[in-house]
């Protein structure tokens, strides 16, 4: 099976992000998206560069696929708070040959975020999928931005702590992927790698962002925000982080098995 997880931006990018998952849904199985808009007819099609129905122009997009989405935030674009029917958040887009046994949205902190207005509360998205008589998970993940450096703070720590109580109650295969806004040498980090493999460093991932993130952020070339994390019931078959410019980060992609 292929897994492709990848931070969107909003598709502020436009037709070449939807023309690279058009391309990639033809041997795609699951889907994982970060920062996801999604809107009630009434608001505008794009604000703030982001377009605010894109949950449902994917969903149109990849008709095999069953889509799940999640708002960590509503009436509010990349620029802050909006009077529009819009909300933020993750989806996830599973092929309809898999057996979708349970959905759930965990809360990794109900917390508003009082830096980011459209980051929200912070969720986990959680999928148990059944293929060929065997279970497993897949848990989307969006980390919050700020601070900026991506180190350790309380809060990264805790959220750390929240996903490897979820880990830790889920039975069977387990895939953890997403934008965790983390860079891979901090505590919190290493907590979910005493759980899992991080397949950032087992592959020796140079960097998981591009120059369109770097033209956005001249003050510091950040190379890191991306992980996905597999357990020991995971067959990883590949894995590869391609560079391209549909998004200001790069997408991760999973060839796996499951025994």
């Amino acid at each position: 099976m292929k897994l492709l997880t990848l931070n969107v931006w909003g598709a502020t990018r436009g037709q070449v992000l939807f023309d690279y998952i058009r391309e990639e849904a033809e041997d795609t199985d699951i889907f994982c998206f970060q920062e996801i808009f999604s809107a009630l007819p009434g608001a505008p099609e794009i604000s703030s560069g982001g377009r605010m129905f894109l949950f449902q122009e994917l969903s149109r997009m990849l008709p095999e696929f069953a889509g799940f989405y999640d708002p960590r935030s509503s009436e509010a674009d990349f620029n802050g708070p909006i009077a529009q029917p819009i909300s933020h958040g993750t989806a996830m887009f599973v092929r309809k040959n898999l057996e979708i046994l349970n959905y759930s949205a965990e809360i990794i902190e109900q917390t508003h975020n009082a830096n980011d207005a459209a980051e929200g509360w912070t969720k986990a998205q959680v999928l148990k999928l059944e293929h060929l008589g065997g279970a497993f998970f897949v848990i989307n993940f969006h980390g919050v931005a700020q601070p900026g450096n991506k180190l350790d703070t309380p809060q990264r720590l805790a959220h750390a702590k929240r996903l490897r109580l979820i880990w830790d109650s889920l039975d069977g295969g387990k895939i953890l992927c997403g934008d965790f806004n983390m860079y891979p040498e901090i505590e919190s980090i290493k907590l979910l790698e005493e759980r899992s493999r991080n397949l950032i460093k087992e592959f020796n991932v140079q960097n998981t962002r591009n120059n369109l993130s770097w033209a956005k952020y001249p003050g510091g070339r950040q190379t890191f925000a991306d992980f996905t994390f597999v357990s020991s019931e995971i067959k990883v078959k590949n894995f590869e982080v391609p560079y391209n410019e549909v998004s200001d980060h790069l997408p991760m992609i999973l060839e796996f098995d499951f025994h």
